[in-house]
């Protein structure tokens, strides 16, 4: 069984990989470089490769922008409810 965890990273992979398409890249490319296994739930300690992967294969530099602009807020839990409740980070 997934938990609530390994569903947000999957989720956060899942979006990553569409943006790649959107751009014209090949997702089949990014799964198997980045040893992606779709069977099998993301682990936390796999997400900064799996990113890495990405932006160097696309060299988007606005991927994570764009990631951020397709993730809800309220993905990031707790923290993402102290940013809505903030007037600025600093």
């Amino acid at each position: 069984m997934l938990n609530s965890s390994n569903r947000n990273l999957n989720l956060l992979v899942d979006k990553l990989l569409d943006i790649s398409r959107e751009s014209g890249f090949t997702t089949e490319d990014i799964i198997k470089n980045a040893k992606i296994d779709l069977n099998k739930p993301i682990q936390e300690i796999d997400l900064p490769r799996i990113i890495d992967y990405a932006y160097n294969y696309t060299k988007d530099e606005a991927l994570m922008i764009k990631l951020g602009q397709r993730v809800d807020v309220t993905y990031f839990g707790s923290f993402g409810f102290a940013l809505m409740s903030c007037s600025s980070l600093s």
